[in-house]
């Protein structure tokens, strides 16, 4: 397995954890210089220095966007919220206790989230043996 030095955090790393781009020149893929994990933490200092340079323009270009697409945006927020309700992911959770039994100072507590989600899933199965009888 060949492996390759990146120069910024200067670990010797698999070639599996460097990119790979298309040279012109020598009409093959090759690695980048940099590891995925340094070429990130860059593309995050350049996305931000450009939205503190450009925050008028993003933002109008944002809310464009959202004009526009309006219904698009709608959809994929709702299945985002099917999928969430199905998996129980904690955010739904967290949205539930606070819009159905407006209880605050649970939503700081893991272990009550995990209780509450234990619960939801109690009901759903016991909805489904009620409606299917026994399994």
């Amino acid at each position: 397995m060949k492996q390759k030095k990146c120069p910024i955090c200067n670990e010797v790393k698999s070639i599996e954890s460097f990119d790979r781009y298309f040279s012109k020149e020598r009409q093959k893929y090759r690695p980048q210089n940099y590891c995925k994990s340094c070429m990130r933490i860059e593309a995050n200092r350049r996305a931000k220095a450009y939205y503190q340079k450009n925050k008028q323009k993003v933002l109008t270009y944002a809310k464009a966007y959202r004009e526009r697409n309006k219904q698009v945006l709608t959809e994929k927020s709702k299945l985002k919220k099917r999928k969430y309700r199905t998996i129980l992911k904690d955010c739904y959770v967290r949205t539930l206790i606070k819009n159905r039994d407006n209880y605050e100072n649970i939503l700081s507590e893991p272990k009550m989230i995990e209780l509450y989600k234990a619960n939801i899933l109690l009901q759903r199965i016991k909805r489904k043996i009620n409606k299917y009888g026994k399994k």
